[in-house]
């Protein structure tokens, strides 16, 4: 099934990532050519899976994974948004409610096998955004608050320079284009969080950095 493939793929590129360090791979002119035509996108929900947690059941994990996809599609989907309103992404942004509400229609959160140009269909948009963040967590937040509160009675440094990472996540994105069905530009990173880390600022650090190659915004001032 689409959903449970894209997953098995990124997951596999993500644990390549956390194993070795950050991988971007960078797409060149035909990309920009391909996606020249696009006008409009949508965000899919990513897959989500967290790794590290320990005394927690499935169930318990299964619904956080859901909740925190839901938070990395909202943040993803403002920050283009504000790229747009700012003139620095030439594409529109499906609307979340619309995007999830077509899918739920279409037996997408049931896992119905849907192929990228199927889900570009049921969306009525020329793309989609995939995205997969694999976290694993190194240390639980009570944990870092404790070592950081420690550090800091210590007399040796504030809390917030001693934290260290408490979780590192591993990020793909994809996008699949409508025409052809085939994906037409990923980027690949690992990021490491601490206790004050959100989806927000994970997403906006990934976002930041995406952004530098993405062919959906403008370069140089020079539309595509």
């Amino acid at each position: 099934m689409m959903k449970k493939q894209l997953l098995s793929l990124s997951v596999l590129v993500c644990a390549v990532l956390l194993a070795g360090g950050c991988t971007k791979r960078i797409q060149n002119t035909e990309v920009y050519a391909q996606v020249a035509g696009h006008r409009v996108i949508a965000i899919i929900p990513p897959e989500v899976a967290i790794n590290g947690i320990k005394k927690v059941n499935n169930g318990t994990i299964r619904e956080l994974q859901q909740k925190e996809s839901l938070n990395f599609q909202q943040r993803m989907y403002s920050w283009m948004l504000k790229g747009k309103i700012e003139n620095r992404i030439f594409v529109s942004i499906q609307k979340l409610q619309e995007t999830n509400d077509r899918l739920e229609a279409a037996g997408y959160f049931d896992d119905q096998p849907l192929t990228p140009s199927q889900m570009c269909d049921v969306l009525g948009v020329d793309a989609i955004l995939v995205s997969n963040y694999l976290v694993k967590k190194v240390m639980t937040d009570a944990q870092a608050q404790n070592l950081g509160l420690a550090v800091w009675k210590a007399g040796v440094g504030a809390p917030r320079g001693m934290r260290g990472p408490t979780n590192k996540t591993a990020v793909n994105l994809q996008i699949f284009d409508k025409q052809t069905g085939r994906m037409v530009w990923d980027y690949s990173n690992r990021l490491n969080g601490d206790i004050k880390s959100t989806p927000a600022t994970l997403v906006d650090d990934m976002m930041r950095m995406a952004s530098q190659n993405s062919p959906y915004y403008y370069r140089r001032g020079k539309s595509i």
